[in-house]
């Protein structure tokens, strides 16, 4: 955003954001209203900063959906970053987007499913990147 209104996405709320990433880990991101901010927290432990004693709270948050699987060592993911649909929350709601990269120096790029170019929040952004085959939750 050019100023800092903030805008909030769409009119679907998302105040319990889940996004699995195995079969064994799911990140939440609780939004508070007071700070007008998302709490990352798992089974709703927030998380908190080591150094400054203080929670780890975001003004944005992508879901990036894409295509992941193991090389043959069966210890490291191939994660696809060509691009693909997510999600883009913020001020307590949450719209569907599409995503691209490319090249590992190309930026990140998001739009509305349309096409339009998307009006994100001013301040800091939290990226999940996971499988289009786990579904994410949000209430």
């Amino acid at each position: 955003s050019e100023d800092a209104t903030k805008v909030a996405p769409a009119d679907t709320k998302a105040v319990n954001i889940k996004v699995p990433f195995s079969g064994t880990t799911t990140t939440q991101f609780i939004y508070d209203e007071t700070e007008q901010k998302y709490a990352r927290a798992r089974k709703d432990v927030e998380y908190v900063d080591a150094l400054s004693g203080k929670r780890e709270l975001f003004t944005n948050v992508f879901i990036l959906e894409t295509t992941i699987t193991n090389y043959d060592d069966g210890y490291h993911r191939k994660v696809s970053l060509e691009g693909g649909n997510g999600y883009y929350a913020s001020a307590g709601g949450i719209i569907p987007i599409k995503w691209t990269k490319g090249d590992s120096k190309d930026n990140f790029k998001f739009t509305l499913e349309d096409g339009t170019p998307l009006t994100v929040n001013q301040g800091n952004s939290y990226i999940c990147i996971k499988s289009k085959a786990k579904k994410v939750s949000f209430e």
